[in-house]
């Protein structure tokens, strides 16, 4: 299955929540977002309503983990299994829902108005875009609160904040966060570099973004490599021939797969095939190559030895050439991402504003 703008913008407007990052690219990019993202409730209610045959179905309980986003125009699907739902996203589970139902009865609906409720709360609060980590639901207990229906938050820490809500029909608990904005910059116009044109690998990379923004200040014309690199294409360098009659002085890689610790990841892919053959391809043209490293080589992390090994390989690989001296190794360190964002509103490591020193360094070095 898979959802587009019209099912979300639909989905807005039945439940009253019209948070912009259902709906625009440009809003849900500024909160680490690639896409807008489907909304959970809904995907919830879907889930339930194609994974039986019957209508007469009756939810009695259920529990509800939402893993990741789903962003529009993917495709998911729903795995059935005896006490449970899943949404799968490329067979990974994005949700998992276990559920208690009893048959020859109906509330299916009454549960579709209840989960739009707790979308619009929390969708709508403090016009924050927010999303729903996990929701526990059952039927509500007449002999208790009686007369209470309504809705109250609370809030936890930082950023994450519970909802109880309560109606005729179902009595629910969900632990939601609200996201935290970008960083946002202004770099005071200097035509430093008049005659100078990048090239940047890594258009969706808050590192490239923000490369381009500060070499524009100093004068430089930008372009985003904005092909897709598999290696199948890059093999024979297919996918650069677009960019082979561009008079580029620097490039600059940002191309990089999601730094995750401890799990189990092949990071040489982008870290080094890719980049030698980008190098190779432009090397005859007297370009200069910004090559981002890790401080992490310097100071080991745990759960990051894999990624760490991979930037020393990449390293040794580049000092061994006869053209090192036309690639420049920065060894970066950690910073406020959507590579280290998550979704408890923290960031892990420095401003953006350090990527300024390193390229600096390399532009005076190198030049």
């Amino acid at each position: 299955m898979i959802l587009d703008l019209k099912s979300n913008l639909k989905y807005s407007n039945l439940s009253g929540d019209r948070n912009k990052i259902h709906l625009s690219n440009e809003y849900a990019n500024k909160f680490h977002l690639k896409k807008p993202i489907n909304h959970g409730c809904n995907l919830l209610y879907l889930s339930i309503k194609h994974s039986f045959k019957s209508r007469n179905i009756f939810i009695k309980k259920l529990s509800a983990k939402f893993l990741k986003p789903v962003f529009i125009g993917e495709n998911f699907q729903f795995s059935k299994e005896k006490n449970s739902i899943n949404i799968l996203k490329k067979k990974k589970k994005i949700i998992k829902t276990k559920i208690l139902i009893l048959k020859e009865k109906n509330n299916l609906n009454k549960l579709n108005t209840h989960l739009k409720k707790i979308s619009n709360i929390v969708g709508n609060f403090q016009l924050k875009p927010s999303l729903i980590l996990n929701l526990d639901l059952s039927i509500k207990d007449s002999s208790k609160n009686k007369n209470f229906i309504g809705a109250k938050i609370s809030k936890i820490r930082k950023n994450l904040y519970t909802l109880s809500l309560k109606d005729k029909q179902f009595s629910s608990k969900c632990l939601f966060a609200t996201l935290v904005e970008k960083e946002k910059f202004q770099f005071i116009k200097k035509d430093i570099y008049k005659n100078k044109k990048a090239l940047i690998f890594g258009k969706n990379s808050d590192l490239g973004n923000f490369a381009a923004l500060y070499l524009k200040s100093l004068g430089f014309k930008i372009d985003y490599f904005d092909n897709y690199i598999d290696k199948k294409n890059i093999k024979n360098f297919r996918v650069f021939r677009d960019y082979n009659k561009s008079n580029y002085t620097h490039i600059f890689y940002f191309i990089s797969r999601k730094i995750e610790p401890f799990k189990i990841k092949n990071y040489d892919i982008e870290n080094i095939f890719y980049f030698k053959k980008v190098v190779q391809f432009f090397l005859n043209k007297n370009i200069k190559f910004f090559y981002p490293s890790t401080y992490f080589i310097n100071v080991p992390v745990a759960g990051y030895e894999r990624y760490i090994m991979s930037k020393k390989k990449a390293e040794l690989w580049i000092k061994k050439q006869k053209f090192k001296n036309q690639i420049f190794i920065a060894r970066i360190p950690q910073l406020k991402s959507s590579q280290t964002y998550n979704i408890f509103g923290e960031y892990s490591g420095k401003s953006l504003v350090s990527m300024k020193k390193f390229i600096n360094r390399f532009l005076k070095k190198i030049n």
